[in-house]
Formats: structure tokens, sequence, C-alpha cells
């Protein structure tokens, strides 16, 4: 099984080069892709400065953010090479090339499941409350807006990542992933033709999970394999705190619309739940992680 993976860079070519560098050798990946997204500094040509036949390295026109950038890698990797493995792969992410070789036996063992990926740890080698979540409805989707509801959630219900992993199958259903490392089913990418490219940022998982299941495949994590994730290095240096609120309330309002209920009074209550959200980031969300900062 060949396998091909997009980095897509913007603006940190620092750290797409370091994510990059250690991948050059591994023997599970085929093809690798970096893509740079309209960056507004030196990147691409920084970029190039390193480019070798053991990497293609691809120009956006435009910046559309996170979905349209890696779609450019992908249609670039399906038109070009015959890859039955796709990946994703930020450039704040660490994986090892044994993760890669046990992603392809698990798509092979497991034909069923449209997406795979292993448990996600922090620099500090704790587990990712962010790998995994519960897959997004309206009542959902209004929970997980707000800080209080879901730590109250949380409380209630326990944490859904630690509660998830006790389950020590090879492969774990789990019904979203975040899109920081992720592999998917070539065959499976193209029937829902790859990430819808109307979010800019955030969304772009729960969009995908709902694609996922429309044509029935399933989303697995492999308990015994990892990885590692800096946090959104590269997102936190360009966009601020406010700004990324506003194109994530922005991308929420769009997946309610097209992926949940195209109903007037259903839009209508939760955009009323986008303006609460924001009363309470402003009044006790950014204070707090300012004063935690």
């Amino acid at each position: 099984m060949k396998t091909g993976i997009v980095i897509l860079n913007y603006n940190d070519y620092e750290t797409t080069l370091k994510c990059l560098q250690p991948i050059l050798d591994y023997k599970n990946i085929d093809y690798i892709i970096v893509v740079d997204n309209c960056s507004t500094n030196d990147s691409y040509d920084q970029l190039a400065k390193h480019r070798n036949d053991r990497w293609v390295l691809l120009r956006s026109p435009s910046n559309g953010g996170y979905a349209k950038g890696n779609n450019i890698g992908i249609n670039y990797l399906l038109k070009n090479y015959d890859v039955d493995i796709i990946g994703i792969v930020n450039p704040d992410i660490y994986f090892s090339d044994e993760f890669a070789g046990k992603i392809k036996k698990l798509f092979t063992k497991f034909p069923d499941y449209g997406i795979i990926t292993g448990v996600q740890h922090d620099i500090y080698g704790n587990i990712s409350k962010r790998a995994f979540w519960r897959e997004l409805d309206f009542g959902q989707a209004v929970i997980s807006m707000f800080y209080s509801f879901s730590k109250i959630q949380e409380i209630l219900k326990g944490n859904f990542v630690v509660n998830t992993l006790k389950d020590r199958k090879p492969l774990i259903e789990v019904p979203t992933v975040e899109g920081c490392l992720f592999f998917a089913d070539a065959s499976s990418w193209i029937q829902i033709h790859g990430f819808d490219e109307n979010t800019f940022l955030f969304m772009e998982e729960d969009i995908l999970t709902k694609k996922i299941h429309r044509i029935h495949k399933k989303i697995g994590v492999c308990p015994s394999i990892e990885f590692t994730h800096a946090h959104s290095t590269s997102i936190n240096k360009a966009i601020s705190y406010f700004k990324k609120m506003e194109v994530m309330y922005d991308s929420r309002k769009y997946f309610i619309k097209e992926y949940i209920s195209k109903n007037l009074f259903i839009n209508l209550l939760f955009n009323i739940f986008v303006y609460l959200s924001w009363v309470e980031q402003i009044i006790l969300v950014y204070p707090y992680l300012k004063l935690k900062k």
C-alpha cells in the first residue's frame, strides 16, 4: 500500500522544516507534499532552498484556509501518484515511521474504516483532551461552544477521551478525530470529495465526520500507537485569540446550516447561543487564559 502525506505551511517554515526532516527518512511514507498556503512572509522561498526529489513543494494561489490548502496537496497526490492512503500532517506534529507502518496494517485489517489515527499527546507526554470528541448534533454543538457547559459535562460524564481509551481493542471506533494528524483511505476520500472548502478554519473535522459516516465508513483510533502535537503553534503565531473566535463561530454557523438543519428557527436559535458564547469568552474565558498565562 502506498502512502502520501500533505503538510500545510503558513508563515512558519521553520516549524514545517522541523516536522519534515525526520519524515524524509521514513520507509512507510512514499510521497510527501508540502503546500505553502500563500504565506505573507518568505516561507515559500525558504522551503524551496531545502527542496529535493524526496518531496514536492506547491504554492497555493491564495490562502483559502485549512480545508482548501490541504485539498490542493491531496488532489496533487491523487492526480500524480497511485496512493492508497492519504495523511494530513500539521507542521507542529511528530510521529514515527513505525506509526505510519502500523496505520498501513490497520487499513488492511479494517477495511470498513475511512479514517485512522493514533493517540494524541502534548509535548509533556499527556494524552490530549482534544484528541477526539463526540459527534456534533445541535445540542452538542451548543455545549462544546461554551467553556462552562463543557466543564460541567466533563464533571458529569468524565473525560470522553480517557474513558474511551479504556477500551483496549486494536482499533477503537470514535466519533471525530482532531485534524492535526490522521490518515484516510484514498478511495473513501475520493467518494466524499475531500474537505468542504466553505470553512476557513475550524469545524473541518466535524464536517468530515458527517461526510465519512454518510458513506458508511468508520473513524478509528489505535490505542497502541501515539504521536505528539505542539498544539497549533502555527495558528497561534498567525492569528489573534478573538480573531480565532470569530472564525470559529462563522464556521459553526455554516456547519449547523449545511450539516445539521436548514430550518430558519434552528439557525436563529444557534445564532443566539453564539452571541451568549461571545459574552462568556469576553467576561470569563479570555481573562482566565490571560491570568493563567
